[in-house]
């Protein structure tokens, strides 16, 4: 390898050099069709409105004259109010574009000069015309001073509307050559981008994609055997050669690893006997812990709905009710299915273990981390350890109450399902007994009223 290549090159730099041509493809790209959109935009700007400036006053005195030739053939008041109204508005766009001369140059201020004096004079003439009343006084007014006036005007505009054309055909050939080299600098710049993305395409392809490719060929056939492939090279010293030389590196010491796995098999192979061993008196000990702990679970919990059973419920609340910290209460619900013989009656006590799953789910979703039992049949139990207000916990039984009125089906049959919940707060009691007989109290109230609804113990029940 040549000291050229030995030299580091760098794959970020040389993309970071090889962007400059774009950047001044762009810049030359953009200011060229700046140059021109602006050059010949204020050139026209200008031609146009120069132009219909007076071309608006050619119409308007064209409107006129043809009012007043109208009223020398026909007479009548209206057709003289009509040309009184031409003329004034063909008075007005003359001066509009008498207070524009400056905008203009020397020999078609001149001309416009020289038709104001032509105006004055129509304007005298118009004003001694809306007197007469005969029509041969008029025809002759007409034709001594109005007539050759309005000419004298439409000949001025016409050199006017001439000067000013050539005006701008001398101006736009003054920029055409300015246009021109820009438009070819603008195409210029359109080729080079193209090149440019063309060599910057090939040049990734040659220097990044490739390396990369082979880099995934490579770790494709990386398996058991890569003691015998070869090493990657590359030929440019850049960050892909690191690169491939990290990826050798890796190689040599795997193929190092795996010989020290060969010499060291036998002993592998007792090492993981004895784990095996180990593994299986481990295993052993926990299947016996585990099977200590379900027939702990099954002791503390309730067979069909998985919800701790009387005793065991009975046992953590009255544990709260002895120790439950200062300011701390609790809520205490029983609930009960309304009519839950006539589930069974109609549908059978298979679906009647159905309702009872899905009102321990539902108490699952409403009270996830709270105390939840099942006291036998049909009668449930939840104790809130610990609640915020009493807004809470009847927000709680409304939410249960309304999630289980529900249509039940099973087997082509259905029933409607629904609860009555007693609620009772341990605020003022310090007995499980009491707090019990509070909420099963609330609980007849619910079921006295009706059913389908919860009911809060106070005093008054």
């Amino acid at each position: 390898m040549d000291k050229e290549n030995n030299k580091k090159q760098s794959i970020c730099k040389r993309i970071i050099i090889f962007t400059i041509p774009l950047w001044i493809f762009m810049a030359c790209f953009m200011i060229c069709l700046i140059f021109g959109v602006r050059t010949h935009n204020k050139t026209m700007d200008r031609y146009e409105k120069n132009y219909y400036t007076i071309a608006d006053a050619v119409f308007d005195v064209d409107t006129f004259e043809n009012s007043m030739n109208q009223y020398i053939k026909t007479g009548g008041k209206d057709n003289l109010e009509a040309v009184q109204k031409d003329f004034s508005v063909a008075r007005e766009a003359f001066r509009n574009l008498h207070t524009q001369r400056f905008s203009y140059s020397d020999t078609v201020r001149d001309e416009i000069e020289t038709m104001n004096e032509v105006f004055i004079y129509l304007s005298n003439a118009m004003e001694d015309i809306t007197d007469y009343s005969r029509m041969d006084i008029v025809n002759g007014e007409y034709s001594q001073n109005i007539s050759p006036c309005i000419s004298e005007i439409n000949v001025s505009f016409s050199k006017i509307l001439a000067m000013v054309s050539s005006e701008y055909n001398d101006a736009y050939t003054g920029i055409r050559g300015k246009i021109v080299t820009s438009e070819v600098l603008l195409g210029i710049s359109g080729v080079g981008i193209v090149l440019w993305i063309v060599v910057f395409v090939l040049f990734i392809r040659r220097k990044i994609i490739t390396p990369i490719r082979n880099v995934t060929d490579w770790t494709r056939l990386f398996n058991e055997g890569y003691a015998e492939m070869a090493d990657l090279t590359f030929e440019n010293n850049d960050e892909f050669k690191e690169l491939y030389d990290s990826f050798n590196f890796v190689k040599k010491k795997l193929f190092e690893a795996n010989s020290l796995i060969k010499e060291n098999e036998d002993a592998l192979l007792r090492l993981r006997r004895e784990e095996e061993h180990k593994q299986k008196f481990v295993e052993k000990l926990y299947a016996e812990k585990r099977e200590k702990e379900n027939i702990s679970v099954v002791a503390k919990h309730d067979g069909l709905t998985g919800l701790f059973n009387r005793r065991t419920f009975d046992i953590m609340v009255d544990e709260f009710m002895s120790r439950r910290p200062e300011g701390v209460e609790g809520a205490l619900y029983l609930i009960d299915m309304d009519y839950f013989k006539g589930v069974n009656d109609t549908m059978g006590h298979l679906a009647g273990d159905e309702a009872l799953k899905t009102l321990a789910g539902v108490m699952r979703i409403i009270f996830p981390e709270d105390y939840l039992g099942r006291y036998g049949g049909d009668e449930f139990v939840v104790f809130i350890h610990g609640y915020k207000s009493e807004e809470q916990i009847t927000n709680l039984a409304a939410e249960l109450v309304d999630k289980m009125d529900r249509r039940f089906e099973m087997d082509g049959k259905a029933v409607n399902l629904s609860v009555s919940v007693g609620i009772a707060l341990s605020d003022g009691v310090s007995e499980y007994s009491e707090l019990y007989m509070r909420a099963d109290k609330a609980l007849y109230t619910s079921k006295e009223n009706g059913r389908n609804r919860y009911t809060l113990y106070s005093d008054n029940l």
